[in-house]
């Protein structure tokens, strides 16, 4: 299966004290190379954001304009996505790659999307595996993506959940005891 990875890296970090997300560590790897880790075997890797030092194998791709959200990021990267298969990953979900396996197999035909869901039925649609075409599809039906949700584009697309039974797996860092927690 051809996959490209999107990893979306271009937030303010403001609830963790306008700190660059990609750049915490966890566990001695900065969250940027914990997503970037995530990718399969040969799949290709495009970054939402700034571009970092050190990422040589990621294309970094630039929003035309910054800090629209995740629906935002993901417009500004599909344009540049020839896989059939885009995986969405955030920055700031440390443990979220131990589910990317399980996201592309579980995308059958019959669906648009696979999405992680925690225990408590939280979706988490940054943590997914999207058919290309049908982003571009739910993308272009919602209009403009600047500070629209990704519910909305989940809303106009097929979604099979797939529960994640560890709540660590899903575990995002917004604050500063979100980090303590998790490091």
């Amino acid at each position: 299966m051809e996959v490209c990875v999107v990893v979306l890296a271009g937030g303010r970090g403001r609830r963790l004290g306008d700190v660059d997300k990609a750049a915490v560590t966890v566990g001695g790897s900065t969250l940027l190379a914990r997503a970037l880790a995530a990718a399969p075997t040969g799949a290709r890797t495009l970054v939402v954001g700034p571009p970092r030092p050190g990422h040589d194998r990621a294309t970094f791709v630039a929003e035309e304009r910054t800090h629209g959200g995740p629906l935002s990021g993901l417009a500004a990267a599909v344009p540049q996505v020839d896989e059939p298969v885009l995986v969405l990953l955030a920055v700031d979900l440390p443990f979220a790659g131990s589910v990317v396996p399980l996201l592309l197999a579980a995308l059958s035909d019959d669906v648009d999307a696979v999405v992680a869901v925690d225990p408590l039925g939280f979706r988490q649609p940054l943590c997914a595996a999207y058919r290309t075409a049908a982003l571009r599809d739910g993308i272009a039906a919602l209009g403009p993506p600047w500070g629209r949700s990704m519910r909305d584009l989940l809303a106009v697309m097929t979604v099979r959940d797939l529960p994640v039974a560890d709540p660590r797996v899903l575990a995002d860092v917004d604050t500063a005891v979100d980090l303590e927690r998790i490091r």
